[in-house]
């Protein structure tokens, strides 16, 4: 059982998330490859489908924090790359969500190039 069908069948995420998430972890291996961190993404990302499917709000993140992800020289691929997610799996996450999600892609791309 992957990690994505042991969080739908732990009650984590609905069975359409876990559908619209494969599609993203199809896309993210893809485009990074198969890491650890690629699977933290996609458990990160499912995640915050669920709670947009079922409009839950998490507290957002430090404003040092943010600030550091929109200096970041990467910020712009990493949009393009949550816009062209967001595409494919037919949902647009909050802002704050999307916050949080770009730190991990900053986290895959880091991982990419540093290989």
């Amino acid at each position: 059982m992957d990690h994505l069908e042991l969080l739908q069948s732990s009650g984590l995420i609905a069975q359409e998330t876990c559908l619209k998430a494969k599609k993203v972890e199809i896309e993210c291996i893809q485009r990074f490859g198969n890491s650890e961190k690629t699977e933290m993404f996609i458990t990160h990302y499912a995640l915050a489908l669920e709670r947009h499917q079922k409009g839950e709000i998490i507290p957002g993140l430090q404003k040092e924090a943010v600030a550091e992800i929109y200096s970041h020289p990467d910020l712009e691929a990493c949009r393009q790359f949550l816009d062209e997610l967001e595409l494919l799996s037919g949902s647009d996450l909050s802002s704050i969500e999307e916050e949080f999600i770009l730190i991990h892609l900053l986290n895959l791309i880091n991982e990419k190039n540093n290989k």
